[in-house]
């Protein structure tokens, strides 16, 4: 979504969410997770050192998302690819076994949050 963006626009929505919540104020690791919600893969594989606030609040969003299937809805993708690149060192990051995703997921869908 982002390389769309950037090439019609020369620049994207996590970028702009960036900017926007640093003239909002917003605390740090907000910032900085809105303007990484995209490049998470990285993050949560412990490629490097990551704000744990920047990076709950990811795990949380990626969740949530997937859960939501917000890949059906925004991008009308029969996968999510993103979750699926992560999937693994989220549920790791999150102490949770693919069981307990299952779960999350199905008690989120049938009280239709979502």
């Amino acid at each position: 979504m982002t390389d769309i963006e950037n090439a019609s626009f020369e620049t994207n929505h996590s970028v702009v969410g960036y900017y926007v919540a640093k003239a909002w104020h917003l605390p740090e690791y907000l910032c900085q997770g809105i303007a990484d919600h995209h490049k998470t893969e990285p993050i949560f594989s412990e490629q490097f050192a990551y704000n744990p606030k920047s990076k709950n609040l990811l795990a949380v969003l990626k969740l949530a998302e997937n859960t939501c299937l917000s890949n059906k809805h925004l991008g009308h993708a029969a996968e999510h690819h993103e979750f699926c690149r992560i999937k693994n060192d989220l549920l790791i990051y999150l102490g949770l076994s693919e069981y307990d995703l299952e779960d999350i997921q199905s008690t989120v869908r049938d009280m239709q949050i979502h």
